[in-house]
């Protein structure tokens, strides 16, 4: 769970490296990282956030708020721990990285 300090600013997060490639694969995303070498397959939602942040910097409110706008025809509510959870995970693959709170691209 990202850091928060009462009053701070929302961490954010970025894609790593400006190198990386992406192709849609229907509502997946195939991500090709040029400095591991390795392609991962990204389900739809983590797709979704992964463009975002190929795009700018974002907090996990922007991009509840970018979800939430792509999906307002399934009327379930985006979770931050969803958000959280697969921002953990991209992170992990190397794929993106927490900037300072007013960071962007």
């Amino acid at each position: 769970m990202p850091d928060r300090t009462p009053g701070g600013p929302d961490p954010r997060w970025r894609a790593c490296h400006p190198t990386i490639r992406s192709v849609p694969l229907d509502d997946e995303l195939a991500v090709f990282n040029p400095v591991s070498w390795e392609t991962h397959l990204l389900n739809p939602g983590g797709a979704q956030v992964f463009e975002v942040l190929l795009e700018r910097a974002a907090s996990i409110r922007e991009l509840r708020a970018e979800l939430e706008a792509l999906r307002a025809d399934e009327g379930e509510p985006i979770r931050d721990e969803q958000i959280e959870a697969l921002l953990a995970e991209l992170e992990d693959l190397g794929l993106i990285t927490r900037v300072s709170g007013d960071a962007d691209r």
